[in-house]
């Protein structure tokens, strides 16, 4: 018969055993469940998957590692294969530049330590021409642009005799505007990343921000429309969309996309979306849906293309391409996406 201390020990056991159940099944349960990742607080997915595949083909120029030959490449994303364009071992090809008509490229040659602007056949490439620009003494040469109808071009230079420190800094680039009619050259302003709008006006990043310039005006019209707070210098990239609704600015810690609707009444770029990707090259489709971008190399990682999806203002996502052929960033510009 059970008495009073006899029930006690029973119920101190069942309490134990109890305890000792919730436990076990507390265990199974949590070893059963799948690691929750953790989101990122920036802009940008790392899912490699993307809704629909961007098409047409994308222009570069790089190095090739086998042979260290330069050249201007053709990136066709719909088969994700490079083939080349230009590639010579006795020149270095540059920031080439396809004319808006599409049937001729502009692009810098550099050839035992001289640099000059070229002018080749889409189709054909074979007849090269070099374009009287620039000064009797040695420059170099960088980021050039058509304008609308194709009859002018602007890019920037700077002297050959110049040390790397020089040309780190924007405020020592000049930009030139060159006439192919009279091939008549002149410097318009300091500065890099020179771009034609469709109206005639030029976006120009200078040693303290993005400026519009008029160069039909004498003085040298210039407004500010993008205020940064530190000296400029070659880590920073604009480029425009197609369409000239888009700029977007790259400066190796972000990547910043400005919307515009009317580049005759803009007072100021205002509230962009922010991509948080280390990257330099960055060029946009010409739908407006995606950017391809040249992701920086890290310590474990090489240089790679990859194509994010601008789908909405929080999700972008990624696929990539290799490029383990060519050599590091700092020798590859992206210039040309092409339907």
């Amino acid at each position: 018969m059970l008495n009073n201390k006899n029930i006690k020990k029973l119920l101190i056991a069942s309490i134990f055993l109890s305890v000792i159940i919730i436990i076990v099944l507390t265990i199974l349960i949590f070893s059963q469940r799948k690691p929750v990742k953790q989101e990122r607080k920036d802009t940008v997915s790392s899912s490699k998957e993307i809704s629909s595949f961007p098409t047409g083909s994308v222009y570069f120029s790089a190095i090739k590692r086998e042979g260290n030959n330069y050249g201007i490449y053709i990136l066709n994303l719909t088969g994700k294969k490079i083939a080349k364009y230009l590639v010579n071992k006795d020149w270095s090809y540059l920031d080439s530049k396809l004319s808006n008509k599409l049937d001729k490229m502009l692009f810098v040659g550099e050839k035992d330590g001289k640099s000059q602007l070229y002018i080749a056949g889409v189709n054909n490439n074979k007849n090269i021409e070099q374009l009287p620009v620039g000064d009797e003494k040695p420059t170099i040469k960088r980021m050039p642009d058509w304008s609308k109808d194709d009859t002018m071009i602007v890019y920037q230079d700077i002297s050959a005799d110049s040390n790397l420190d020089q040309q780190y800094w924007a405020k020592n680039w000049k930009i030139h505007l060159f006439y192919l009619s009279s091939g008549v050259d002149r410097v318009i302003a300091n500065g890099i990343n020179p771009i034609f709008l469709d109206d005639g006006k030029l976006i120009i990043t200078k040693d303290d921000g993005i400026y519009l310039v008029d160069p039909n005006i004498d003085d040298g019209y210039q407004q500010l429309i993008l205020f940064f707070d530190n000296p400029v210098d070659l880590n920073i990239k604009t480029i425009l969309s197609q369409d000239q609704k888009i700029l977007a600015l790259s400066d190796r810690e972000s990547i910043k996309i400005f919307k515009v609707d009317n580049w005759s009444d803009l007072d100021m770029l205002n509230n962009p979306k922010v991509i948080y990707r280390k990257a330099h090259e960055i060029i946009l489709s010409p739908d407006n849906k995606f950017m391809l971008l040249q992701t920086l190399k890290s310590k474990t990682q090489k240089s790679k293309l990859t194509v994010i999806e601008l789908q909405n203002e929080q999700q972008v996502k990624d696929d990539i391409f290799n490029l383990d052929e060519f050599k590091d960033e700092d020798d590859l510009f992206i210039t040309d996406w092409i339907k």
